[in-house]
């Protein structure tokens, strides 16, 4: 996947570690990108149960973002705001 502002949508799958509590959680994205908001679904999972359905809007600031980080950092900093019990 190209990182540039021909990029429109695309999806992604990572782990991370929860702030707080250390639970290792995995969770997939899509998101869309309109202008310079990019609007981002995903589903996160504990031990390989669903746990949790997250949606927001992430701010872009540059035409030439990274849209998987700009995605990226704003699921992991979600996740970290809330508690996921499997």
């Amino acid at each position: 996947m190209r990182h540039s502002s021909a990029v429109r949508s695309g999806s992604l799958a990572a782990d991370h570690r929860h702030l707080y509590t250390a639970e290792n959680l995995h969770y997939r994205a899509a998101f869309e990108r309109e202008g310079n908001r990019v609007a981002w679904e995903a589903e996160v999972r504990l031990h390989g149960e669903v746990v949790g359905q997250l949606h927001g809007i992430a701010r872009v600031d540059r035409p030439d973002s990274n849209l998987l980080e700009v995605v990226r950092h704003a699921v992991d900093d979600e996740i970290d705001r809330r508690h996921f019990v499997a």
